[in-house]
């Protein structure tokens, strides 16, 4: 009778986890099924111009499958995304991707999450493919297009000029929206000047590059140089602003000096 009842002890017991087993897993893919994809992101043509998407994941040993791409209803291999990484961090799990495309154009893209083999609900992002992929999509001087994409290279961010004067216009991307643009420079006496300035209007460029001397010689930058910082939110971004918070971008235009400020270490 007391082996009866071990046996029935231990029926029970094995009873009871396996159902705690089934529980925790049919919790983890309710709260699989509750998680969110980023509802967009931006990336660039080429596999230069990656960039990356963070999808949330349930718990750490959840895993990320039968991911597809479409160009409308139609599937596509015109987006190509490959797991570079995976947290296994207690309170916000995720598995990053990278993803560039091999054409411009609008795509989304559907995935499942399991956990062990349950599968959770279809989730789903739009991929807006352009260019570089960047936030400020387009930066035009005197009504050039000095970002202009090509394949083989990325833009720089620093521009020459001989004009005094130039009109600069930088164009956000969808999902992206410019809150100020701000130009500095350096006066006569090695002061930085900054200003707040409207997009499309033509600026003053800076006059002055940094001399250095000593006892022994005197040596001078070539170029002045303006500075104009763009600050921007972007919708597809996978940061998560706080009140107030913008990202930003910086280009450097420069013009050949004719005068020269004393760096202020010499003073």
């Amino acid at each position: 009778m007391k082996k009866m009842k071990k046996v029935l002890c231990m029926l029970l017991a094995a009873v009871i986890t396996v159902s705690m087993g089934l529980a925790v897993g049919g919790q983890e893919a309710q709260a699989a099924d509750k998680l969110k994809a980023p509802k967009a992101m931006r990336c660039g043509i080429g596999q230069r111009n990656w960039n990356y998407v963070k999808l949330p994941i349930a718990s750490k040993t959840d895993v990320i499958k039968d991911i597809k791409v479409y160009k409308g209803k139609a599937k596509t291999k015109n987006v190509v995304i490959k797991k570079t990484y995976k947290s296994f961090d207690e309170t916000n799990p995720y598995e990053r991707y990278s993803v560039y495309a091999k054409k411009a154009g609008k795509y989304t893209v559907k995935y499942n999450v399991y956990n062990g083999k349950k599968k959770g609900k279809t989730q789903k992002f739009t991929v807006h493919a352009k260019g570089y992929g960047d936030a400020i999509s387009t930066v035009t001087i005197n009504k050039k297009n000095v970002t202009k994409f090509n394949a083989n290279y990325y833009p720089s961010s620093s521009y020459y000029t001989s004009k005094s004067k130039i009109k600069i216009k930088f164009k956000a991307a969808a999902g992206c929206k410019i809150k100020k643009i701000t130009m500095s420079y350096y006066d006569k006496d090695g002061k930085r000047v900054t200003k707040n300035i409207k997009n499309g209007k033509t600026v003053k460029l800076g006059t002055y590059a940094e001399g250095y001397s000593s006892d022994y010689s005197w040596s001078r930058e070539a170029y002045a140089r303006t500075t104009f910082t763009v600050y921007y939110v972007d919708r597809y971004s996978q940061y998560q602003y706080e009140d107030g918070e913008m990202d930003s971008d910086t280009y450097y235009v420069y013009k050949k000096a004719t005068k020269w400020y004393k760096p202020s270490y010499e003073d």
